[in-house]
C-alpha cells in the first residue's frame, strides 16, 4: 500500500488537469509577435549567433535585424534580387544576386563589400563547409557549384552537378548537400575533391526545395512541392521516413535542442514539426498557424524563437506564379515557445510559495508564490482529492494527511485555476488554448494507479 504526499497529488492534479492541452498542442510554440519591414520579396533567411542578428535575403538587398531590440536596419548592402544570405566565420557574409549573376562577400557589421565573384546563371543558395572552410554557391539554372575562399577573398574551383539545385547545406565533414529540384535528388558534392561523390534519390518527392541536416543524426530530410518531407541517410542515402506537411514549403530548420525539423508551409500557412524519436524514427508531432507566404525562416537556437518573413498578397492575375505584395504588408513573424505549467511543477511544501490551510479536508485556492509557466500568467488552483472505497464510500482527504490508497483503487481530483484577483473557477484549459480564460466549473479528472 503505497503512501503519496498530498504535494505530490497536487503536483499529479496539475499535469492530469493540462494533459488535454498538452496533447492537443505537442510543440508549444505559437505566433507571439511580429516586425516590420519595407515593402518587397524575399528569399532564405540566416541568423548570426555572434552578432545575435537575423538576415533577409530581400529584393533590393539585405535586410538585417538586432535581436537584442528588433531594430531594423532595412538595406545592410544592397544587391539585385538577392535570393542567399550567409554568415561565416571571422565577421563576414556572403549574398547571392540572382539578376547580375554574382556573389557579394562582405562584412557583417556594416556591410563593406569586400570581393565580388561572377557566378553562373541564377545564383540561389549558399552552404558553408566548415571542414575545409570554403562556401559553395549554387547556380540554380545551370547546374554549377562554385566555391570560394573567403579568407583569401578568391573563387577556388567549381563543380558541375546538372539540373535546377535549390537549398544546400555543409555537414563541416567535407560534404555538402544539395537539393536537385528537376531530378527529385540529393546530391552530395565532395568539396575537396571538386566533384559529386554521390546521388541519392527522393522516392516520393516531387520538386525537393527546402533541406536540413541532422549530421549527429545522419539525417537529411528534404521537403517537397506535393506536401512531403523525405528523411534519407546522410551516409547511404535509404529512405528513414516520407511524411506529409503543408503545401508550399521553401525550408527546413533543425531545431537541435528539441531534436525536430520546423517546415514553414507559405502555400496554406502552417508549420509543421517533425520530431525525432530516440529509436531513430521521424514523426509528425504537429501543425501550427502561422500565415500564407511564410515558406522560409531561421531559429535562434539560445531563445528557441523562430522568424519566418511573410506578407499579404493580392489576387494572382492570369500567368503569374502569385499576386502582387500588398503595401505596407511585409513582416516577420516570430513564433515563441509557450513553456508548459507540467514542465516545471511546484511542489506543496513549507517553502514552495503554498500557504497550507492547516488541517481543513479541502484544499482551496492554494496560493502559488512564483508565476506560473503557462502563459506567463500567475494562477490560484483550487484542488480537492476524494478517495473511492470498494464499499461504496468515499473519503475526502486532508492537507496535512497521509494518502494510502490500494493500486488499482479510484480516485478524483477536482481541479479549478483561475488568475490572482479573478473569480474562481477559471477553466484549467484555457491557460494551455485560450489567450483569454473562459469561466465555468471546474472539472472533474478521474484516474486509476
Amino acid at each position: 500500500m503505497p503512501t503519496v504526499s498530498p504535494s505530490s497529488l497536487l503536483t499529479l492534479a496539475v499535469s492530469l488537469a493540462l494533459s488535454a492541452g498538452a496533447a492537443a498542442d505537442p510543440t508549444l510554440l505559437k505566433v507571439s509577435g511580429s516586425i516590420r519591414g519595407p515593402d518587397g520579396g524575399w528569399d532564405y533567411v540566416s541568423l548570426d549567433t555572434v552578432t545575435n542578428r537575423l538576415y533577409v535575403a530581400r529584393s533590393y538587398g539585405v535586410m538585417a535585424v538586432d535581436l537584442a531590440n528588433n531594430k531594423v536596419t532595412p538595406v545592410l548592402i544592397k544587391g539585385n534580387h538577392v535570393h542567399g544570405v550567409l554568415p561565416l566565420p571571422g565577421g563576414t557574409m556572403v549574398s547571392t544576386n540572382d539578376d547580375s549573376s554574382t556573389a557579394t562577400l562582405f562584412k557583417a557589421e556594416d556591410g563593406v563589400v569586400l570581393a565580388s565573384f561572377h557566378t553562373g546563371r541564377k545564383p540561389d543558395a549558399i552552404a558553408y563547409e566548415g571542414k575545409t572552410g570554403l562556401v559553395a554557391v549554387m547556380n540554380s539554372k545551370d547546374g554549377t557549384v562554385i566555391l570560394i575562399d573567403p579568407v583569401k577573398q578568391t573563387e577556388v574551383g567549381r563543380i558541375t552537378v546538372g539540373g535546377t539545385l535549390e537549398f544546400a547545406e555543409g555537414d563541416g565533414q567535407g560534404r555538402v548537400f544539395v537539393n536537385v529540384k528537376d531530378h527529385n535528388e540529393l546530391a552530395v558534392l565532395d568539396i575537396a575533391g571538386r566533384n559529386v561523390a554521390a546521388r541519392y534519390m527522393l522516392p516520393q518527392c516531387d520538386s525537393p526545395t527546402g533541406l536540413a541536416l541532422d549530421t549527429p543524426a545522419k539525417i537529411a530530410l528534404a521537403t517537397c512541392e506535393n506536401a512531403k518531407a523525405v528523411a534519407l541517410s546522410t551516409e547511404d542515402g535509404h529512405v528513414i521516413a516520407t511524411l506529409p506537411i503543408g503545401d508550399g514549403p521553401d525550408a527546413a530548420i533543425l531545431d537541435a535542442k528539441k531534436k525536430r525539423f520546423l517546415i514553414p508551409c507559405g502555400g496554406n500557412g502552417v508549420l509543421t514539426i517533425i520530431g525525432e524519436k530516440p529509436d531513430g524514427t521521424l514523426t509528425v508531432d504537429g501543425t501550427i498557424p502561422t500565415a500564407k507566404g511564410a515558406r522560409t525562416g531561421a531559429i535562434d537556437p539560445a531563445t528557441g524563437k523562430l522568424y519566418l518573413p511573410t506578407a499579404d498578397f493580392e489576387a494572382r492575375k492570369p500567368g503569374d506564379w502569385q499576386g502582387a505584395i500588398v503595401p505596407g504588408s511585409f513582416r516577420i513573424l516570430v513564433l515563441s515557445e509557450r513553456r508548459s505549467a507540467t514542465a516545471a511543477p511546484t511542489r506543496a511544501s513549507d517553502d514552495s510559495g503554498f500557504k497550507r490551510p492547516g488541517t481543513s479536508l479541502r484544499m482551496t485556492n492554494a496560493k502559488q508564490g512564483s508565476p506560473a509557466t503557462a502563459q506567463g500568467v500567475p494562477i490560484g488552483l483550487d484542488f480537492m482529492l476524494t478517495l473511492h472505497n470498494a464499499n461504496g464510500q468515499t473519503k475526502i482527504i486532508g492537507d496535512a494527511d497521509p494518502i494510502k490508497m490500494h493500486r488499482g483503487q479510484p480516485f478524483t481530483l477536482r481541479l479549478g485555476a483561475r488568475r490572482h484577483g479573478d473569480p474562481p473557477a477559471f477553466h484549467w484549459a484555457a491557460l494551455q488554448r485560450s489567450e483569454q480564460p473562459s469561466l465555468e466549473v471546474p472539472r472533474n479528472v478521474a484516474h486509476e494507479l
